[in-house]
């Protein structure tokens, strides 16, 4: 499961993997405007929503802003920030 900071060029992020809608309800805080059932969440820099499926990660913005990307994609660019 993929939790935690990853860096991109080298700009760190979190990240949380979107694994069941019981884990994304668990960090409901983060998500402040989620349809989790619908699969969308809210992306406030673009004012828009945005679909996911189970299985992508999230990238969690220092503003917290969140976005999903699909799990291949984030695997190929982010690596593990060392803790």
């Amino acid at each position: 499961m993929i939790h935690g900071f990853y860096v991109k060029n080298p700009t760190p992020i979190e990240a949380l993997e979107a694994v069941s809608s019981d884990d994304l309800h668990a960090r409901e805080i983060k998500f402040r405007k989620t349809r989790i059932d619908g699969g969308e969440v809210y992306n406030e820099l673009h004012d828009s929503w945005i679909g996911f499926k189970f299985g992508d990660v999230f990238n969690i913005t220092n503003s917290q802003d969140i976005y999903p990307i699909e799990r291949k994609v984030f695997e190929a660019t982010y690596r593990k920030v060392d803790e």
